[in-house]
């Protein structure tokens, strides 16, 4: 049964991106890219920046203040892992003040590990974060629907033109400007909207599915440990 509904969960992810083709497909050339009906998401961002190890301008982590986000306190699914975040005093945070995360801002890893993508809201904040995640604040745009950026965000599609541009240091690495760089589709608000619609449709029943082999694998402990 727990293989099951594993095998579900890759199907429902392979469904999305077979949707995305399917709307979106059209617009990519022979390298992936976006032949007709792209941009960039420096020409849509107002800002894409990333901070820095407080400990390399002589600060130090504390057990208390203000909340210090790294890749590893962001879930695959976009969620805050509160209770593993590490904190700065308010003096280091004003002196990361390019980094100071705001409402609105979309993060996404570009160090270690690629791509994993959160939206930041009041419940982390204050806050800051290192070099290893980027910081998307977009413009005011009437153009385009945030929530079908953030799914895009975490979309294959999205991660394929990370993987073309990903330099193999000490680890996997994108630039600012590979973030910069990236295309993304910016079909009518209508298309946006019915795709968020069947992501968020998609994304339910993975959550679901990933609950239920919780409850199995909980079951399983206790049928183990008597």
């Amino acid at each position: 049964l727990k293989e099951s509904y594993k095998k579900a969960i890759t199907a429902t992810d392979e469904m999305l991106k077979a949707k995305f083709r399917e709307m979106f497909g059209k617009m990519e050339d022979r390298n992936g890219k976006l032949a007709t009906g792209a941009i960039c998401i420096g020409e849509i961002a107002e800002l894409v920046t990333k901070g820095t190890t407080p400990t390399s301008i002589g600060f130090q982590f504390q057990d208390e203040g203000v909340n210090f986000l790294k890749a590893e306190n962001i879930t695959d699914d976009g969620r805050f892992m509160r209770e593993t975040m590490m904190h700065i005093s308010r003096a280091c945070n004003d002196k990361l003040r390019r980094s100071q995360l705001m409402v609105g801002d979309y993060l996404f890893s570009i160090a270690g590990v690629i791509g994993r993508t959160a939206i930041v809201d009041e419940s982390i904040l204050p806050c800051n974060t290192n070099q290893a995640i980027s910081i998307i604040r977009l413009k005011e745009l009437s153009e385009l629907d945030r929530a079908f950026f953030g799914v895009l965000l975490r979309s294959d599609f999205v991660l394929k033109q990370c993987e073309l541009q990903q330099k193999q240091t000490a680890q996997a690495n994108i630039s600012l400007e590979d973030v910069r760089n990236i295309q993304i589709p910016l079909p009518p608000l209508s298309l946006q909207r019915e795709f968020v619609a069947i992501a968020d449709k998609a994304e339910s029943a993975k959550a679901n599915l990933k609950k239920s082999i919780a409850a199995i694998d909980q079951v399983m402990k206790g049928l183990i440990n008597g």
